[in-house]
């Protein structure tokens, strides 16, 4: 069980118009990338990265895929981008460390739609997370207008295809999606699938132990059937010729913001670390 060197105490946090917002996405030492419009044809979504994205594998972040109260995702994303280039934050060492092994590719916001008309959806209606290729043919979805429409066709939405495409060229050693779980407290991780079962379980403890708060709930998503980007990007092996470590965080809707952020940036840099460690030693299953 890996024990955390240093515990992040949360931070609060305003939502700032779009606009506001994407101006403060890069940290220093951090490259800004537009990756396009989102479904609206008006805003954009923008990716963060640090590192050449060349020889190290990369880990992949993505959040706010929906809407509504998951705006905060973002936020929290874009605070751990913050810690693990500034001099002064309280992980600087263990980020130095991290850096030496990893390079980072965040997308702090892939619903701007969503974040600026506090909708699920995206511009088109689309639960996003319920668009991507794996089990799109075979769920049902909900009518348009609902918050599972899949929409016309699997891949159909340009924040679909951003993700797909940057999973495709980069093939990340980590993906995690990361939400708010709606009308929750505590916080709920949801492995993709059985393969790193010995890794999440021994995180999950070690989590708890580390961050002292509500419950902590585990999911194993292997019984679930519908469209998931998290099930998707599974099915792509990583540039390291492994299958990628991907799961989904929720930290509960109902914590405030200074929790929901003290769970989300104290779990991923626990993920960060068993990632190091699975990566050294191809050991962790």
């Amino acid at each position: 069980m890996i024990r955390s060197p240093y515990k992040f105490e949360g931070f609060d946090f305003t939502k700032l118009a779009y606009a506001d917002w994407t101006t403060t996405l890069a940290p220093s030492g951090w490259t800004k990338i537009d990756l396009g419009l989102c479904s609206d044809g008006v805003n954009h979504i923008y990716a963060i990265t640090l590192g050449a994205l060349t020889s190290k594998p990369v880990i992949f972040i993505e959040g706010s895929i929906h809407g509504a109260h998951e705006w905060r995702c973002g936020y929290w994303i874009r605070k751990l981008a913050e810690m693990l280039t500034d001099q002064n934050s309280i992980i600087y060492p263990l980020a130095q460390e991290l850096k030496s092994i990893f390079d980072f590719y965040f997308i702090p916001t892939l619903n701007p739609y969503g974040y600026i008309n506090n909708t699920y959806t995206n511009a088109n209606q689309v639960n996003l997370n319920r668009n991507f290729p794996r089990y799109w043919d075979s769920w049902p979805g909900g009518p348009i207008g609902g918050d599972q429409y899949k929409g016309p066709s699997a891949g159909s939405e340009p924040e679909t295809q951003i993700v797909m495409s940057v999973i495709n060229q980069y093939k990340p050693f980590v993906f995690v999606d990361c939400h708010t779980w709606g009308g929750f407290n505590g916080m709920s991780m949801e492995p993709a699938d059985n393969t790193f079962k010995t890794m999440f379980e021994s995180e999950k403890q070690s989590f708890e132990m580390d961050t002292v708060g509500n419950s902590i709930n585990i999911t194993y998503t292997t019984t679930y059937y519908d469209p998931r980007s998290t099930l998707w990007a599974t099915s792509i092996q990583s540039n390291q010729k492994t299958t990628p470590i991907t799961l989904a965080i929720e930290p509960g809707s109902l914590e405030i913001n200074t929790i929901q952020s003290k769970y989300g940036v104290n779990y991923l840099l626990k993920l960060f670390m068993y990632a190091a460690k699975y990566y050294k030693s191809r050991q962790l299953r």
